[in-house]
Order: C-alpha cells, then sequence, then structure tokens
C-alpha cells in the first residue's frame, strides 16, 4: 500500500469504474462508550490509509479542526482521508454507545496500479446519510466475512478481490444517492416522476433483467426515449445508456470472478446480442478484454 501517488483528472465526477480498493487486514465491528471521546492524537496516530465507517447505532458527533461537525446516527455512512484530523465526542450524557462497522482501505487506479491523490476526492463528503441502511449493514457484514477468508493470506486471493469491489459498489450507490439528493430544489421534475427514476437508477444497480434497454425504461414512465433520457440526465448528471452500460461492466466483473460461464454466458446473461461487441465494451471500459481480465484475477 505504498505505490506512487497519480493524479486523476481533477475535472468532473469520480469515475469509480476506473478506481481500486484494496482492503488492509484492519477491519471489524466495535461498539464506544457514549462517554468516551477518540481524540484528534488518535486521528494523527492512527489514519494513514482511507477509513469508512457505518454507523449501526446510537450517537456522537464527528469534529473537525476548523469547528465544522457531523452528526453520527443509525445509516449514516463517514468516509475519512487519509492524514485528515478529527474527534468523536457523545452528543449528551445520555447519548447512546455508537456502534459502527469500519475498514481501512486505499484507493488504487486500476489502470496504473498507483495509489489516488486524497486531494482529487474531496469534493465527496466525510459523512453521508445512507437511504437503504439496512442494505448497507447487509453488504459491510459480507465484506466482514470475506475478511476471514483473506487476513492471513495473500492480498490477491479471490475474497480480498470481492470484498474491495463490493465495498466500490457501496460507495459509489451512497454517492449516487447524495447526488440525487442536491439536485436543486427549483427542478421541473414531478416528485412522482422523481421516484420512479430513483426506482429505476436502483434496479440498474440490483437487476439487470428489469429494464434491459432504455426503451423498456421510458416505457415504464410512459414517455418517449429522447424526453426520458433528458429527465435520467438532468438527475444523475449521465444518460440512461452510460449508467446501463456501467451496471452491465459491473456485473460482468463479479460473473468473470465468481463463475464458469463462458464469456458467451455472460453476455447472453447481460443482454448482449453479439458476443463481439460485449467484448470491445468491456475492453473500452475496463482495459482488458473480458477473457484477460478474468485470467488476471
Amino acid at each position: 500500500m505504498t505505490s506512487p501517488k497519480h493524479e486523476l483528472p481533477k475535472d468532473g465526477p469520480v469515475d469509480w469504474s476506473r478506481l481500486q480498493i484494496n482492503l488492509a487486514p484492519s477491519q471489524g465491528f466495535i461498539r464506544h462508550p457514549a462517554n468516551r471521546f477518540i481524540s484528534e492524537a488518535w486521528f494523527k496516530k492512527y489514519l494513514r490509509d482511507y477509513d469508512f465507517w457505518f454507523i449501526n447505532g446510537g450517537e456522537a458527533l464527528l469534529t473537525a479542526t476548523d469547528g465544522t461537525q457531523n452528526l453520527l446516527q443509525r445509516g449514516v455512512v463517514v468516509l475519512l482521508r487519509p492524514m485528515s484530523v478529527w474527534s468523536v465526542s457523545p452528543v449528551s450524557a445520555e447519548s447512546e454507545p455508537l456502534s459502527m462497522t469500519w475498514f481501512h482501505f486505499d484507493i488504487v487506479d486500476r489502470q496504473t496500479n498507483t495509489t489516488i491523490d486524497p486531494v482529487l476526492l474531496e469534493s465527496i463528503p466525510v459523512a453521508i446519510k445512507s437511504h437503504e441502511p439496512e442494505y448497507t449493514e447487509t453488504v459491510c457484514r459480507r465484506i466482514l466475512q470475506l475478511g476471514v477468508l483473506w487476513r492471513d493470506t495473500k492480498i490477491s486471493t479471490p475474497g480480498y478481490k470481492l470484498a474491495g469491489d463490493l465495498l466500490r459498489t457501496q460507495l459509489q450507490e451512497i454517492l449516487i444517492q447524495q447526488e440525487a439528493d442536491e439536485q436543486p430544489s427549483g427542478m421541473e421534475i414531478d416528485p412522482a416522476r422523481y421516484l420512479q427514476l430513483m426506482s429505476i437508477a436502483y434496479e440498474l444497480r440490483h437487476d439487470l433483467h428489469t429494464f434491459p434497454t432504455v426503451e423498456h425504461m421510458a416505457r415504464h414512465c410512459k414517455v418517449s426515449v429522447d424526453y426520458f433520457t433528458r429527465l435520467f440526465k438532468k438527475i444523475f448528471n449521465k444518460t440512461p445508456m452510460d449508467a446501463l452500460i456501467a451496471a452491465r461492466i459491473e456485473k460482468a466483473k463479479h460473473l468473470l470472478n465468481g463463475t464458469a460461464l463462458s464469456i458467451s454466458q455472460i453476455a447472453d446473461e447481460l443482454g448482449y446480442d453479439n458476443i463481439h461487441f460485449f467484448s470491445r465494451q468491456f475492453k473500452a471500459k475496463v482495459g482488458r478484454s473480458p477473457l484477460a481480465y478474468r485470467r488476471k484475477q
């Protein structure tokens, strides 16, 4: 975890498809006493890489050196950057003990295998409220289970790789939620329509068969493809086709890593009519062909 720094382009949103998360063996679940503090000295000594916290319960205040505070409570995800300095204190003497799941990790540019400069991720909020705390909690539990598989072995094991992919995907989903929440209140989108599009975005990340094409998405909303595309891009800052391709590529990675399905079978599972088109698209997004990607895992 000491590879040289590499600077991604500073303009535009973070391209998570280009990033890889390498977890450290330091991880777990803790319950912090309500009357105890985590001092700035702790952060200065131990926060050498990234920290991911999922708050399972209780309440506390996360305070920056400039006085900025974030309330930590059930469902909040915290992303701390290397060498940042904070303190954690009780909200009150009656506060419930803070319990959380935590992971240490590095973020690497998968194209160059170099560590990402934390400055490039400063636009990401430190504390974000998950819309689906039960789901996030389940993902964290699964990552902890996978940690048992690689903690005492080489970090190239499938369990280690899958744990990093799960955490990266979870971060990406939470940031998509955050981006949607930050859309201006004056948007000319009906609330019911907004919920429709949020539901479609969710399904794209969890079940590709629900909306296999942009036409299916537009038909579900009873609007034209062109109008649907404009609405989708206005909310998510990407076209529905881009979102669909990204979801297919992520699903392809999991199938290549975790199944014995042939490339042709995977292409068919993802809704591609042409295996060669699937291979070209996969290589364009990942930098390697599906077969080369599978062999290097």
